[in-house]
């Protein structure tokens, strides 16, 4: 009987697996690549989850916000703030390893 992959996502002791085996993986990764991977994600993380909002910083902007500090336009806005807070949300999950 061929096993259906989208249960996979619904199996909890799968997930279980799934999860170890990519923490193994990344225990395999130098930290320098690993921060590298990081720092991409949570920028583009944010760029898209904020564009859902209505935010119109493009990717190198939310980059200026989110690296630098700088705001767009000289001044700081509502979009650079769901920014901010989208990336310290991303900072609470990791911190307590969701």
């Amino acid at each position: 009987m061929k096993k259906n992959k989208r249960a996979d996502f619904l199996d909890y002791d799968r997930l279980n697996e799934l999860r170890a085996a990519a923490i193994e993986k990344r225990k395999q990764l130098p930290d320098v690549v690993w921060d590298k991977f990081e720092k991409a994600f949570i920028i583009e993380y944010t760029h898209h989850s904020t564009a859902i909002e209505g935010n119109t910083l493009s990717l190198a902007e939310v980059k200026l916000v989110l690296e630098d500090g700088i705001s767009v336009g000289g001044e700081a806005s509502a979009g650079d703030l769901r920014g901010d807070q989208s990336r310290e949300s991303l900072r609470v999950c990791q911190a307590i390893d969701l």
